[in-house]
């Protein structure tokens, strides 16, 4: 089954997307939505493309091909990871492949039960109540 983007959708996102920019034509939106259907499946790009047009700073519909940030919440989808998969914007990759670069920090001892001492070495509070 081929999954990309058939003309006849891009026609029918395109008119939806000139509805979110009255400033983008749709011949223009269907022409970028025609050299994006490579990078992914049908659903990734009409989501990157929405993104693309809801972000103001877009001055063109030729942006939806481009590589970029609207592309990025769609990367999982566009390269078939399992659905569970966090993207990592930071390294541009599935959390997997970078995990041991990310400081993780662990709660303080007892947090889940309220025991930690409190910082002038009182009781704390549920110590505090149980008294």
């Amino acid at each position: 089954m081929n999954d990309h983007l058939t003309k006849i959708q891009a026609e029918k996102l395109a008119e939806f997307i000139h509805l979110l920019r009255d400033g983008w034509d749709v011949p223009g939106i269907v022409h970028a939505l025609g050299t994006a259907r490579v990078k992914g499946a049908a659903g990734a790009v009409a989501q990157a493309a929405i993104r693309a047009a809801i972000d103001p700073t877009n001055r063109t519909p030729a942006v939806i091909a481009m590589d970029g940030k609207h592309w990025r919440a769609s990367e999982p989808d566009r390269l078939g990871l399992p659905p569970r998969e966090i993207w990592c914007p930071d390294h541009n990759s599935p959390e997997t492949k970078c995990r041991d670069q990310h400081y993780r920090t662990e709660p303080p001892a007892g947090w889940r039960n309220n025991t930690e001492a409190a910082p002038d070495g009182a009781a704390s509070s549920v110590e505090r109540a149980d008294e």
